[in-house]
């Protein structure tokens, strides 16, 4: 199956999936999230070649790195994304010592 970038950095639909219930569940994995990863690897689409040789560290990198690479289909013009500079304001409790640290 040829590489995807609608699940970039996965390289296809099954380990993105996998990829997402990993990082998207929680630390303690429950009996629920047991039953989410069931769903799965029983799901029809869901092919075990297409994760038997992931290399999962070079995934977790990737998804790691900074977003101030340059060049990334994701943040290209031509693909339809705009960079717009934003000002978030942050809420501090008036018993902060110094909340404009």
């Amino acid at each position: 199956m040829p590489h995807n970038i609608s699940f970039y950095p996965y390289p296809n639909e099954s380990s993105f999936k996998l990829g997402h219930w990993y990082w998207n569940s929680s630390a303690q994995k429950s009996h629920q999230s047991f039953k989410e990863l069931l769903n799965i690897v029983r799901c029809a689409d869901y092919d075990p070649d297409d994760v038997r040789h992931m290399h999962w560290d070079k995934i977790d990198s990737q998804l790691g790195a900074s977003v101030s690479n340059e060049g990334e289909e994701w943040e290209d013009e031509d693909a339809g994304w705009h960079k717009t500079q934003v000002t978030i304001d942050i809420p501090f409790a008036q018993t902060t010592a110094q909340p404009d640290i």
